[in-house]
């Protein structure tokens, strides 16, 4: 009956031991899944929110004559302009900067305002769309206005 006993006792643990083996290699594999999906949605962060916060500035801006692609102290700037000011955006120093200034006084870039990681940023202008690249990713946003430029 000892040995009976022995061997219970030793199924009933070995069983405890697989359980417990088991169980922290499911947690560990989730822990792992979780990280690799946190680095993605931060991959894609850096290009799509820059993406889409130029995407809405253009659409607010749509009318003719108020989207222009300008060169400011040899910085190429996306230049958004209404009826008393303009809202040039560009990339410095490894950001997306943003500047509001009043229509025909002299602007500084210095006083930008940064609003998000951005490595890289270009701005073309042809008939109907602005094309521009961020982080090395190129996006086109139609323009509905009657004329661009």
């Amino acid at each position: 009956m000892n040995k009976m006993g022995n061997i219970s006792i030793f199924f009933s643990l070995s069983l405890l031991f697989l359980f417990a083996s088991l169980s922290l290699l499911l947690v560990y594999s989730q822990i792992q899944s979780y990280q690799d999906l946190n680095r993605q949605i931060e991959k894609e962060s850096e290009f799509y929110t820059p993406i889409s916060y130029i995407t809405h500035k253009v659409q607010a801006y749509d009318e003719k004559d108020a989207i222009s692609v300008v060169e400011v102290d040899s910085v190429p700037c996306l230049k958004l302009k209404d009826e008393k000011t303009i809202t040039l955006i560009f990339q410095k120093d490894g950001k997306l900067q943003e500047l509001y200034a009043l229509d025909g006084i002299a602007v500084d870039l210095n006083a930008s305002e940064a609003i998000m990681p951005c490595d890289s940023l270009d701005f073309s202008l042809e008939k109907d769309q602005l094309v521009f690249t961020v982080n090395k990713e190129e996006m086109k946003v139609k323009l509905h206005c009657e004329e661009s430029v």
